[in-house]
């Protein structure tokens, strides 16, 4: 992978200003600033950070109070941990491919920021595409719960009438997104949303039999 032109694709997809550099021996590169969530913050891209290199990375990263993170993949992500206070985030969450350019998600950021008490201490109305995301989630979520009462019907059914359970398959992404009318972009960022824990919850469920088989429908709000 050359990592310095993702991080000029990445800069020029999120508005990223200044010039990119590498600041880590192949594993850390500065791509320049960017505002979020009501303040500028310097933005950077990792890769292969191991024990190895940490302590230089993490050294360099903490000279940099405002600094975010960007690394290639979720998994990355989860195992940076609790290695540093910086918000760490997965370029896979953020960037999708629209019809001719890469697409940069900055409300997907803000909300991170927002969940890890980053943004400014005055309250600030959350974005409108937060909320236009907010109501897709939602309508997944109809979707799905509508799908584990037909899965639940389904293997009740089958174990009556055939003596042994079956588990109706669960819908693709892509099925689901003409369902609740949306696009399958829109339906791989919901489920990757941190606020989004119900409708992921329902997605797991519904490729295990034994917890369709127990599923009792959504909790009452």
């Amino acid at each position: 992978m050359d990592a310095a032109a993702l991080v000029a694709v990445l800069a020029s997809a999120a508005g990223i200003a200044g010039a990119a550099e590498e600041v880590g021996a192949g594993r850390l590169w500065r791509a320049g600033k960017a505002s979020w969530g009501g303040r500028p913050r310097e933005v950077y891209f990792a890769r292969h950070v191991q024990e190895g290199c940490r302590p230089a990375v993490l050294a360099e990263l903490a000279r940099r109070p405002k600094a975010l993170v960007f690394v290639p993949t979720e998994e990355t992500a989860r195992r940076w941990g609790d290695g540093t206070p910086k918000l760490v985030i997965a370029l896979e969450a953020v960037l999708s491919l629209g019809s001719d350019v890469l697409e940069f998600d900055t409300s997907y950021v803000e909300a991170r920021l927002a969940d890890a008490g980053l943004l400014d201490a005055p309250a600030r109305k959350p974005p409108r595409k937060r909320a236009e995301r907010a109501g897709k989630i939602e309508a997944l979520v109809r979707e799905l719960a509508e799908h584990l009462r037909a899965a639940r019907d389904h293997a009740f059914t089958t174990r009556d009438t055939l003596g042994t359970p079956e588990l109706l398959p669960r819908p693709s992404q892509q099925d689901l997104a003409k369902r609740a009318g949306l696009t399958e972009t829109d339906v791989s960022r919901c489920l990757k949303d941190p606020a989004a824990r119900e409708l992921r919850l329902l997605w797991e469920t519904a490729l295990e039999l034994d917890k369709v088989l127990g599923w009792k429908g959504r909790p009452h709000r």
